[in-house]
């Protein structure tokens, strides 16, 4: 019994170990610090208001990781019950992700129409988004050797793009739509290091349409 009770726990210390170690979360934590120094430095507003706009990014960005995360208890459900440990240290995956943006979405829906037309997605959580993004891509290919250069222009025109114009909602709807062809016909973009289906930025695509087609109804 020892020996199998040891076996488990160094199977967990494995487990745990390699997601610590893992390169990828490395390059996440690192692209979302350069994407907040980015922001930090070329943004013209006062001091002030780049701390309020920070903490509206950290505010929604923890929301989404702890959703993320613990949307493991949901996708491996009954297993998470017989090995709690195993199951909730190993990363969370693309079923994980669609079902935190889904409920992030549906928060998102529900205090635009309870605020008339206010969503926790401001300029600065895009702007900010997109530099971690670029800077994951980056990353990866510095230190990864991976580079597509097809991706890599997308994430360049996002974030300069919502850098220079500032036409939040154009340049993300946008960047769904060519996404979603460019997914379609190749490989998806992944969400900082995470791979989705193709069929996701469409959604979001068709989303963002639905959202706009009714704030213009209801402004006019």
């Amino acid at each position: 019994m020892e020996d199998k009770m040891g076996g488990v726990d160094a199977e967990v210390v494995d487990v745990i170990s390699s997601i610590v170690l893992s390169p990828v979360i490395g390059m996440r934590i690192g692209a979302v610090i350069f994407a907040i120094l980015s922001f930090w430095l070329f943004d013209p507003s006062p001091v002030s208001r780049k701390k309020q706009k920070l903490d509206e990014f950290l505010s929604v960005i923890t929301t989404f990781i702890l959703l993320f995360w613990a949307m493991k208890l949901v996708t491996t459900f009954p297993l998470v019950l017989e090995y709690p440990r195993s199951v909730l240290s190993y990363p969370s995956g693309s079923t994980e992700l669609y079902f935190a943006v889904g409920i992030m979405l549906i928060l998102s829906i529900r205090n635009y129409f309870k605020n008339k037309g206010a969503t926790v997605f401001t300029y600065a959580w895009w702007i900010l988004f997109a530099g971690a993004q670029f800077y994951y891509l980056f990353f990866e290919a510095v230190f990864g050797g991976h580079l597509d250069l097809v991706h890599m222009a997308i994430a360049v025109c996002f974030f300069v793009g919502l850098a220079l114009f500032k036409r939040t909602y154009i340049i993300v709807l946008s960047m769904f739509l060519v996404v979603s062809v460019v997914s379609f016909f190749g490989s998806p973009l992944e969400v900082i290091g995470q791979r989705v289906h193709a069929g996701f930025y469409l959604s979001l695509f068709i989303v963002s349409v639905l959202i706009e087609i009714h704030r213009r109804r209801s402004a006019g």
